[in-house]
């Protein structure tokens, strides 16, 4: 109901426009697209990354309400989570890391059966992918797991940190685009 596009500018806004009655089947017009908002987000945003569907909601109530910004300017992936109507937001979660060089793009992980929260990163100055998980992982279908439902295994060596970083694949040169997926 709430058709939404977002533009990321290079002083570090996401500006959220509503689409109006555009795209419908001959009806639609340009006209009816204006801006409704923006947010804050880092500095020469290079990437805009949808959130993807999990099999739980330990870190997305509404993952149609999320995404995930890269801002190359300031070394750091900006969660951003929109209000319910999509004409506001706020951000949510920061990532940032003494190992990301030149972080240009993202991708948050697909997954069925088992929740789980990684992203990977583009490195291109650090000439890596870089991948990060931000949430806990719960292995829904394996209820005699060590890190089955309801909480699963958190991160870090307490289980409660923030992010844990899950290591780099080192490139010859400088990746500037990430897509996962779970079923090619």
């Amino acid at each position: 109901a709430n058709r939404r596009a977002w533009v990321a500018t290079q002083e570090g806004m996401l500006h959220i426009f509503d689409l109006g009655d555009y795209p419908t089947a001959g009806t639609g017009s340009a006209a009816s697209i204006v801006e409704v908002g923006g947010v804050a987000v880092g500095r020469n945003p290079t990437g805009i990354a949808l959130a993807k569907e999990k099999a739980g909601k330990a870190i997305y109530p509404d993952f149609t309400r999320e995404v995930i910004v890269t801002s190359r300017g300031d070394r750091q992936l900006q969660w951003v989570q929109f209000s319910a109507d999509g004409n506001s937001g706020q951000v949510v979660r920061k990532l940032q890391d003494a190992r990301l060089v030149d972080p240009i793009a993202a991708e948050d992980t697909e997954n069925h059966g088992t929740e789980s929260y990684v992203v990977s990163v583009a490195d291109y100055g650090g000439r890596a992918l870089r991948n990060y998980r931000y949430g806990p992982v719960i292995m829904h279908n394996y209820s005699g797991s060590a890190c089955g439902a309801p909480n699963g295994c958190g991160m870090g060596s307490g289980n409660g940190d923030p992010f844990e970083y899950g290591g780099e694949f080192g490139m010859p040169g400088g990746p500037f685009q990430v897509v996962s997926s779970n079923i090619p």
